[in-house]
């Protein structure tokens, strides 16, 4: 099982979707991993969240943006019961995810290196219309 950080943590105090995803990542992954949920990252323009920050000794650190709900992805724009997502979920795991990496490489001169990869879950997909952009991974 992942280990939830912080160990007190309540995964019901979490809502909809994060709720279900941190409780997979918790249940699914090995000991290994380190589970945690709701980072805030401060910034100098602005704040970030990254919705769950995985950590594992070898394999290192992944920033998770989680929606959930309808999606619908229209010439490489988001769209959510037919509004505009902006910036889109990619957008919102690369920048949390880029910020975060900065923030560790100014703390430590030894974290300089550290690179902090990004993903979006959709636990709410349920099927797929057409075809998914290259490099996406279902």
């Amino acid at each position: 099982m992942g280990i939830l950080v912080p160990l007190d943590l309540s995964i019901n105090k979490l809502v909809g979707a994060e709720a279900r995803v941190v409780q997979l990542f918790v249940d699914g992954l090995s000991d290994g991993w380190f589970v945690v949920p709701r980072l805030d990252v401060t910034a100098p323009r602005r704040p970030y969240e990254v919705d769950v920050l995985l950590i594992h000794h070898g394999y290192g650190l992944l920033a998770v943006e989680i929606k959930g709900g309808p999606f619908e992805i229209r010439e490489g724009e988001w769209y959510r019961r037919g509004q505009l997502v902006g910036p889109p979920p990619p957008r919102q795991a690369q920048d949390a995810a880029y910020e975060l990496r900065n923030r560790l490489r100014e703390a430590d001169k030894r974290l300089r290196r550290v690179h902090v990869e990004h993903a979006v879950a959709l636990p709410d997909l349920v099927d797929l219309d057409g075809q998914l952009p290259t490099g996406v991974i279902p």
